[in-house]
């Protein structure tokens, strides 16, 4: 049996996400509104979960998100957000099944 995937999602709440969005240099390619990013969201978790992958919802702190993001090398872009979800989620595998993640 093969084990599940671990797929880490941002979430930002609702009184974050604009200055979330203006920190983005991409922001222009982000939902305008906060109602939109929550339905893409759901849409996303729902497309991990039915394909048997485990769904991780990574809490954005705006800084925290620059913070890495200034670390690492990478710019608050679309890959930026991949990178810090995708590390978030390995992070979660790591401390919810062992190093076998």
């Amino acid at each position: 049996m093969e084990q599940p995937i671990f797929f880490g999602i941002l979430w930002i709440e609702e009184g974050r996400y604009e200055a979330f969005r203006a920190a983005c240099d991409d922001s222009e390619k982000l939902p305008h509104t906060h109602a939109d990013f929550a339905k893409g969201f759901e849409k996303a978790k729902a497309l991990v979960e039915g394909q048997g992958n485990i769904f991780v919802k990574v809490e954005v702190d705006v800084e925290e998100f620059l913070t890495w993001c200034r670390a690492n090398g990478r710019r608050p872009d679309a890959k930026g957000r991949l990178g810090f979800a995708n590390v978030k989620a390995h992070d979660y595998a790591i401390a919810h099944m062992g190093r076998r993640a």
